[in-house]
Order: structure tokens, then sequence, then C-alpha cells
């Protein structure tokens, strides 16, 4: 389990940097999907939202045939950077809980049902990798209830 946990951490860290990169110039911006309608057509479009700005009321983004349809805008939305940065480091926070429990000693049984519980944790957390270069099939969780 801890190569799945070193492979995960990297893998989080490097998304963490990206979200934190492609924030840096946000100047505390975050993307919201809204409709704008033109000539009565309604088209979803993107605005920087800011608390200076709760409207969206800055120049829209509208896109048209051959951009995002209505679903993968709202995905686009939802994985706004501020969000990516609290999703890493909520699955960092999960990973340092493995660390914390799978260090202590195994002799201990009221812990063994925890660190159980958080190797599991972290299979699904690596499961959900499982498109990405370098995941081992093998760290997925498999749940059988």
């Amino acid at each position: 389990m801890s190569e799945a946990v070193a492979w995960l951490r990297q893998v989080i860290e490097g998304d963490k940097v990206l979200a934190e990169t492609a924030a840096d110039g946000s100047d505390g911006h975050w993307w919201r999907r809204m409709d704008t309608y033109v000539d009565g057509t309604s088209y979803p479009v993107g605005h920087l939202i800011s608390d200076e700005d709760p409207y969206g009321m800055s120049e829209p983004v509208v896109y048209d045939e051959g951009r995002p349809n209505e679903a993968q805008f709202e995905h686009i939305a939802c994985h706004d950077p501020r969000n990516a940065i609290a999703d890493c480091e909520a699955k960092l926070g999960i990973l340092g809980l493995y660390d914390l429990w799978a260090a202590e000693p195994a002799d201990r049984p009221a812990l063994g049902a925890a660190v159980c519980a958080i190797s599991d944790a972290v299979g699904h957390l690596a499961s959900a990798y499982k498109y990405r270069e370098g995941y081992a099939e093998h760290w997925g969780a498999t749940v059988s209830h």
C-alpha cells in the first residue's frame, strides 16, 4: 500500500500545483455557468465571478457550436481551480491519516480496524485515478457488500 500512497501523493500534489497555477492569474475570480439569451436563444456562458463582481457582469465568454456542451461546461465550472485545490487538500489529508495510522505498531488491536478502514479509503482514492499513467490495478479498492 505504501507504493500506492507515494504514487497518489505525487499525482495529487501535481494536480494541486496545476490548479494553483491556474488560480494564480485569476485574482480571486472563479468560473460559474450562467445562461445568456441572444435573439431568444439560450447559450451557456462562462463568467468569471468574484466578490467584487458577484453577478458575473464581466465580459462573458459565449460558447457556440464546436464548444463545450451544457453538461461539459457545467463540469468545467464545477472544477474551477479553487474547488480543485480544496479537493486535492482533502485527499492529501486522507493520505496523511494513512501515514499516521499505518505507522502504529500492528500489535495494537484497537488500531487494527482504523488501519484497515484507512487502507480501504486509500484504495478507493487510488481507483479514482485508474486512468492515469502509473496506476496499478491492484491498488484499487474492491468492495463487496
